[in-house]
C-alpha cells in the first residue's frame, strides 16, 4: 500500500499534490478547532481550569502525532531522527507556539507570581551568584547563573576542570533583564567550555547591560581581563560609547560587539 502511494504520488500532477496538501491542512486545522471547543466544554462541565485540561487532554491529543513519527522511525532503524523529532517538538512547542499565543493573546500570568520570579531574579544579583558582577551598577536588574556540562561526570567522581580538556569543560550560561522595574532590555548568553555562569557569562552581559542601558565600552583594561575569565565587575573608567571608533570593538566581548552598532536607548 505504502509502495503504490509513492507510486502515484511522484506521478501525479503537481497542482493536485498542492490542493491535497491545502486539504490536508484545512482538515488538520478544522480538527484542532472542533478539538479546542470540546476542551473548553469539558473543562466546564468538569468543573477544572482550563490550563488542567490543556496539560492533559489537549497535550496527549497534540503529541500523539509526534509519537507517531519518532515510534516509525525507531522501528525503520532511524533513532537519530526520533530523537531529534522528539527533543525538536518540545523546543518548538516552547518557544515558537506559546511566544505565538503570547503575542496573539496576554498569558495568564497572575501578577503575584510574576512578582515573586522578578524579585528572585533581582536576588541573584544582590546577594547571589552574580552579586559581585553587578556590584556598583546603577541600574536594578534581574539574572540567573547556570553551568551545562559538557560531558558526563561518572557517579561519586568530583568534576575538576584542570584535568579535562577544553572542549570538555562546563558551558557557561547567563540570562538577565533590566531595568527590573520595567524590563525593556533581555540577554541571554552561553560561553562554552568556560566554566561556572559566574565566571564568564555573568561578566560579558553586565558589560552587555553597561552599554545598552548606560552607552558605556568598558576600558581596554577590563576587556582583556574579561576575555581571560578574570573580572566580576567592571575594572577601570568605562569609555562612552559615542567615542570610541567601532573599528576598536573588534576585540569586545562577544554579547557587547553584537550590540554596538546601536546607541543606548534603542
Amino acid at each position: 500500500m505504502e509502495a503504490w502511494l509513492c507510486e502515484w504520488m511522484n506521478g501525479a500532477p503537481l497542482v493536485l499534490l498542492f490542493l491535497i496538501t491545502a486539504a490536508m491542512i484545512y482538515t488538520l486545522g478544522k480538527g484542532a478547532d472542533w478539538l479546542v471547543q470540546e476542551a473548553v466544554t469539558l473543562s466546564y462541565q468538569w468543573h477544572v481550569p482550563k490550563a488542567l485540561i490543556g496539560a492533559t487532554v489537549v497535550s496527549l491529543g497534540t503529541t500523539l502525532p509526534e509519537m507517531a513519527v519518532s515510534v516509525l522511525a525507531a522501528l525503520r532503524g532511524n533513532p537519530d531522527l526520533a530523537m531529534g523529532n522528539a527533543v525538536g517538538s518540545i523546543i518548538c512547542d516552547t518557544g515558537l507556539i506559546l511566544g505565538l499565543a503570547a503575542v496573539l493573546a496576554p498569558l495568564p500570568l497572575a501578577p503575584g507570581h510574576v512578582r515573586a520570579v522578578l524579585d528572585a531574579m533581582e536576588g541573584v544579583t544582590i546577594e547571589g551568584t552574580s552579586a559581585r558582577v553587578f556590584a556598583g551598577a546603577p541600574y536594578r536588574s534581574g539574572g540567573k547563573t547556570g553551568t551545562a556540562q559538557a560531558v558526563a561526570i561518572r557517579a561519586g567522581a568530583r568534576y575538576d576542570a584542570a584535568k579535562l580538556a577544553e572542549h570538555q569543560r562546563d558551558h557557561s550560561l547567563y540570562i538577565a533583564l533590566a531595568p527590573i522595574e520595567a524590563p525593556r532590555v533581555a540577554v541571554a548568553a552561553i560561553v562554552e567550555n568556560a566554566g561556572f555562569g559566574a565566571v564568564a557569562a555573568a561578566p560579558i552581559v553586565r558589560r552587555a547591560l553597561d552599554y545598552l542601558l548606560l552607552g558605556q565600552i568598558p576600558s581596554e583594561d577590563d576587556i582583556a581581563l574579561t576575555q581571560q575569565g578574570r573580572t566580576a565587575a567592571p575594572v577601570g573608567t568605562p569609555r562612552r560609547a559615542d567615542e570610541v571608533p567601532i573599528e576598536a570593538l573588534i576585540g569586545l566581548p562577544g554579547a557587547i560587539a553584537a550590540g554596538a552598532a546601536a546607541p543606548a536607548g534603542e
